[in-house]
């Protein structure tokens, strides 16, 4: 084979490759879980029946780590899969999982492969509609160490004043913003999914704000977890 010498008046090109974002490896992960699936089931290789679907996704998880089928980034969610499964076998509920992340993540992406941004006027309407239903709501406080805020026994949402004021930039979330939470964490993240956010947990109930957990917007919604789910339909 002739070595191949390039031109030294053409210089090699720089790739400046963009990271694909951790939802979008998330969703080829659990699409490709249901394509082999679906596959097996076709080829009369599994039943489609509910623990047979959740013994051949039990031994899919194991296979996907052992040829390393996807990148670092959901590595750990495939090995608590596998730990889960291998400690709850038919009930580990993978399919449902799988399930609730296509769910909650595709329904945001209205033709595109990609999250929507996050405008100002959407965590604006959020918090309009919490201090409507009767949370206690404080984004006026500055703080970098842990604090109380009282509710009264109310749900509460708190975010710190300085962060949110360098959060936007020209409407659109530019950096991590932080919400913390005491309260029915389904029904917010319902609530936020239907102003196209998704929050991503941090903690349930330790943070900065004393009885608060904390949950974070991340900018294009692309968190480096996996979001709170919405319940399956």
């Amino acid at each position: 084979m002739p070595r191949i010498v390039p031109r030294l008046d053409c210089p090699a090109q720089e790739t400046n490759t963009v990271p694909q974002p951790f939802y979008q490896q998330l969703l080829q992960l659990t699409d490709a879980a249901f394509a082999d699936l679906n596959n097996a089931i076709a080829n009369k290789r599994v039943a489609q029946a509910p623990n047979s679907e959740a013994l051949f996704l039990s031994r899919w998880v194991t296979q996907a780590i052992k040829q390393q089928r996807f990148g670092k980034a959901t590595a750990p969610y495939l090995k608590a899969w596998q730990q889960r499964s291998r400690a709850q076998g038919v009930n580990a509920g993978l399919k449902q999982e799988f399930e609730r992340i296509e769910h909650s993540y595709r329904s945001l992406m209205v033709n595109s492969n990609r999250l929507p941004e996050i405008h100002q006027r959407q965590l604006d309407e959020l918090l309009s509609q919490l201090n409507a239903q009767g949370w206690v709501l404080d984004i006026e406080s500055e703080f970098n160490t842990e604090v109380n805020h009282a509710t009264g026994g109310k749900p509460s949402l708190v975010i710190a004043a300085q962060q949110l004021k360098g959060a936007f930039e020209d409407d659109l979330l530019a950096k991590p913003l932080s919400l913390f939470v005491r309260g029915d964490h389904l029904a917010l993240t319902a609530l936020a999914h239907q102003h196209q956010m998704l929050l991503h947990k941090q903690s349930d109930y330790k943070s900065l704000v004393k009885y608060h957990g904390e949950y974070v917007l991340y900018p294009e919604n692309s968190g480096p977890i996996i979001a709170e789910l919405l319940p399956n339909s």
